[in-house]
């Protein structure tokens, strides 16, 4: 497959403009490769008045394969995404890792139906400017991680908020295979900061997200137009922002489930969390990414808040006249979130009494809540507030006899 292009005004990714550096002239009566295909020896018959020349030239571009943090600490590697494609095509299984950044600048286009795993590792962040095209293999990308070499990556990684990105119509299509996407909590560096983890239009069996970056502004974010589509069963879409907040810019179409399977999404609260879809289960006070893995009823699509907010049942104050009987005992409940009511969010209801009797004098006597069978499906707590039953005198009218 063809790699780069050498000759005058061209530029493209890899190309050598001979423009450039003088040597269009006269240039290329032959050619010659090392073994590794890595140095290139071209001659030239006549150059610049002389009798002829040999131009000597290092290739930019590593072989394809598996490369690791070590492999070229301090540099920039160059990989062809032309030979990328056709080692994933055969098959072969390809993990790159960078201590700093991975960068797409070219579509990766993967042929034929059964391409190997291509799992990215970057110290920092990894930008996809591009589509991947996977023929059925697996995607993982990991970024704010120094994998099984953290003394490699904590010497090299720059400063600078870890991110991963798709760029504007990027897109990601593995077909059958898996997408992983996780932006990690940066265990183990020194520089750990994270950003948000951008989403643009993926199709995949499954699709797992995470951003566990332990940054202010650790969110998952779905650009406007981005339709996530998962074939495969169980939960096919998972999100989880574990320490930020999810932001759905794609609307109510954001989700497309083809296979029967169900979505996910974990965030921090509703009133930050842009949720966009309609049909799920809502559910509160889920502590960590172990609780909402746990947290999967039966052929729902979940929305899960690590906000365990509470509602308050504070029982009404009433009063009655001495000697009568005591009112009927009420409360109310308030604290709901928005969209949240009464009706949508409890079950059952709490229980209400007071020692005054008819004969209880003048005065006020105390009004007890407990919560009886007042419960939350979705996950709010509870605080009890009581009140007072107020006695006042009874009137008593004083009549003389007629005499």
């Amino acid at each position: 497959a063809l790699a780069a292009t050498l000759g005058a005004g061209y530029v493209g990714t890899g190309d050598l403009d001979l423009n450039g550096l003088g040597l269009a002239s006269g240039f290329g009566s032959a050619v010659a490769f090392d073994a590794a295909g890595e140095r290139l020896a071209l001659g030239s018959s006549a150059f610049a008045g002389n009798t002829g020349a040999v131009h000597l030239f290092t290739s930019s571009l590593v072989p394809v394969g598996n490369l690791a943090f070590a492999t070229n600490p301090t540099g920039t590697s160059n990989v062809s995404v032309s030979g990328l494609a056709a080692a994933l095509a055969s098959g072969t299984n390809i993990a790159l890792e960078a201590s700093n950044d991975i960068t797409l600048a070219s579509a990766l286009t993967v042929g034929g139906a059964a391409g190997g795993t291509l799992a990215l590792t970057a110290g920092r962040s990894i930008l996809l400017n591009a589509s991947i095209t996977t023929a059925n293999g697996g995607l993982n990308l990991t970024a704010n991680s120094g994998g099984s070499d953290l003394t490699t990556v904590n010497a090299n990684r720059q400063s600078g908020a870890a991110v991963i990105t798709m760029g504007p119509g990027a897109t990601i299509n593995a077909g059958t295979g898996a997408v992983n996407i996780a932006l990690t909590a940066g265990t183990g560096l020194t520089t750990a900061t994270s950003g948000s983890v951008t989403l643009n239009t993926i199709t995949a069996q499954t699709i797992a997200v995470s951003n566990a970056g332990t940054t202010t502004g650790s969110n998952i974010v779905l650009n406007p137009g981005t339709v996530l589509t998962a074939s495969g069963t169980g939960r096919a879409i998972d999100l989880q922002a574990r320490t930020g907040t999810f932001t759905n810019n794609a609307g109510t179409g954001a989700f497309s489930l083809t296979g029967g399977g169900t979505y996910g999404v974990f965030s921090d609260n509703p009133d930050n969390t842009l949720e966009g879809v309609t049909g799920f289960t809502r559910r509160y006070n889920i502590a960590d990414a172990s609780a909402f893995a746990g947290f999967a009823p039966a052929g729902a699509n979940v929305i899960a808040y690590r906000i365990a907010p509470f509602l308050t049942v504070t029982a009404d104050a009433l009063s009655r006249i001495y000697g009568d009987a005591n009112p009927a005992l009420t409360y109310g409940l308030t604290g709901f979130l928005t969209g949240d009511t009464t009706a949508n969010s409890t079950t059952g209801a709490a229980s209400l009494s007071t020692t005054a009797t008819a004969s209880t004098g003048i005065g006020s006597a105390p009004i007890t809540v407990s919560l009886g069978t007042l419960a939350s499906d979705l996950g709010y707590q509870f605080t009890l507030a009581g009140a007072d039953l107020t006695i006042t005198a009874r009137p008593i009218t004083l009549s003389a006899d007629a005499l």
